[in-house]
Parts: structure tokens; C-alpha cells; sequence
């Protein structure tokens, strides 16, 4: 058949085409077989979510955004991930923090796309309901350990104030200062993961608090107590650093909360 179509060729210019065509094809046929498949119903559904979040997105100064802003870059940002990472997808709030790496990269969309991927797969339970009930439910008991009187005066009070806190732990406090700087720096130092069950300096903290579990109990070897103690340490010890920074900023309104004399007062 290609001798018919072609008969000007020589067999073996014939063989040279038939040989380069045969490498092409299996380049493609590897490609086509490493492509990942996209679900279309599940991107059509993720891309009118970003679409009717763009224009939410915060820019911390709203007169620091232009009037005719080009959403291009975060509209493409956000629905390659989308695409390319399906069992997470695209959530509320994902917006915010993809502005923040466009931001800093000055809008250099490959540099900013592949920091917010491997930070969101990173981070990826924290965009889920799941994620974000477990962090309410442990912020009341780690300002219990914390602070007792405080935590003693919000429960007198009856304020729903962890309800409060779910924007600050789903936006990462983006929201909560006026300073664009401020807001780049606290994003910093709680992506930091300080003293996190799987950071060296909460490893270090833990292994102190196991040796000194085992001095009071009358154990001398590590190795017995630390296997007694884990479990229990991992569930004591699992609160992620941004409830952290919660209970501090829940601090800052101590003396308020101590003042009011009811919830309305409170709020």
C-alpha cells in the first residue's frame, strides 16, 4: 500500500520512513499511556467552583486590586491542579492561598504552580471537612491545657467561639491583618510546622518528655518506656501548629472575654 502511494521512494528510503514513523508512534503511544485521565464531569464541576470563587478571592487591600485584573494566571493555576491532582481537586480557600504563591513569585505561574501543588498535597486533609472538624474539635482541648481560666470563661460564657476560628485555620489567617507583609509572614511561620509531631524540634520535645516520664517512673531504659509511651504521646501531642497560633490570638481577647457579662457582650 505505501509502495503504491509513494513510488518515486526507494525501499529503503521506504524503510527509513516506515522506521521513523514507527518510533513516532511509540513515543505517542507512550505518552497516550502515561497521559492521566481526566474525569470531565469532575472538572466541569471544579472549574464553575473556581470560576464563582475567583472574584472572592481576598487581595488583602482591596485597593491594591486593579479594577480590570487579569484573573488568567490563578484561573489556570488552579484548574491545572484540579486536573492533574483529581482525589483532591479544588476547594474553597484553595484561591486565597494560590494568590499568595502568584504574589510572590511575581506571577511566575510555573515556579508559583508546582510550590501551591506540593503544599496542598502536603496540607491536603486540612481542605476537607473532615480536616477542619478534627482542628475545631481539638482547638477547646488544647486551650484547656493551655489556659484553664480561659478556657473555664468561654465555656461559662456559652460563646461558640471555635465556630470563630474556622476561618482562621481554613484561610490560614490570611484575613486577619492589615498588612500584606504580616499576612506572608504568619502564612511562613505556620507552614513552618514548628514543633509538629514530625518536625525534628517535636521529636527532640517528645524524646525529652519520654526520658523524663521515665526518670519519675523509675525506668532506666529508654527503649521500655518509649514504647509504652508513644501511642499515648501521639494522640496528646498531634496538634498541628496553627491551632497554636489560634489559642494565641484567642489570647489577645483574654482581658475582653474576662470583661463581658454575657455571650452577646462577648461576641
Amino acid at each position: 500500500l505505501v509502495c503504491s502511494q509513494l513510488p518515486h521512494l526507494s525501499s529503503n528510503k521506504l524503510k527509513e520512513l516506515l522506521s521513523s514513523n514507527q518510533i513516532f508512534f511509540s513515543i505517542q503511544q507512550r505518552i497516550e499511556a502515561y497521559k492521566p485521565k481526566f474525569n470531565w464531569y469532575d472538572m466541569d464541576y471544579h472549574v464553575r467552583l473556581i470560576a464563582k470563587d475567583l472574584h472572592r478571592t481576598d487581595f488583602i487591600s482591596s485597593e491594591k486590586k486593579p479594577v480590570d485584573y487579569n484573573y488568567g494566571p490563578l484561573t489556570r493555576l488552579l484548574v491545572t491542579f484540579a486536573c492533574y491532582n483529581p482525589t483532591i481537586g479544588y476547594s474553597q480557600g484553595m484561591n486565597d492561598m494560590a494568590f499568595s504563591f502568584l504574589h510572590v513569585f511575581s506571577y511566575s505561574e510555573h515556579e508559583a504552580y508546582f510550590c501551591f501543588a506540593s503544599y496542598i498535597i502536603q496540607s491536603g486533609e486540612h481542605f476537607t471537612k473532615l480536616g477542619i472538624a478534627t482542628k475545631i474539635k481539638q482547638l477547646p482541648k488544647l486551650v484547656e491545657i493551655v489556659d484553664q481560666l480561659l478556657y473555664d470563661r468561654i465555656v461559662s460564657l456559652d460563646v461558640e467561639l471555635w465556630t470563630f476560628c474556622h476561618r482562621w485555620l481554613f484561610l490560614c489567617f490570611r484575613r486577619e491583618f492589615a498588612k500584606e507583609e504580616d499576612t506572608l509572614i504568619c502564612f511562613e511561620v505556620v507552614s513552618s510546622h514548628f514543633l509538629e509531631e514530625n518536625s525534628l524540634a517535636g521529636e527532640r520535645l517528645l524524646h525529652d518528655i519520654q526520658l523524663k516520664q521515665a526518670e519519675q517512673i523509675g525506668i532506666s531504659s529508654y527503649s521500655s518506656i518509649s514504647t509504652e509511651l508513644n501511642s499515648k504521646h501521639n494522640e496528646e501531642y498531634r496538634y498541628s501548629f496553627d491551632l497554636f497560633v489560634c489559642v494565641a490570638m484567642i489570647s489577645l481577647f483574654r482581658s475582653c472575654l474576662f470583661d463581658a457579662h454575657d455571650e452577646l457582650e462577648a461576641l
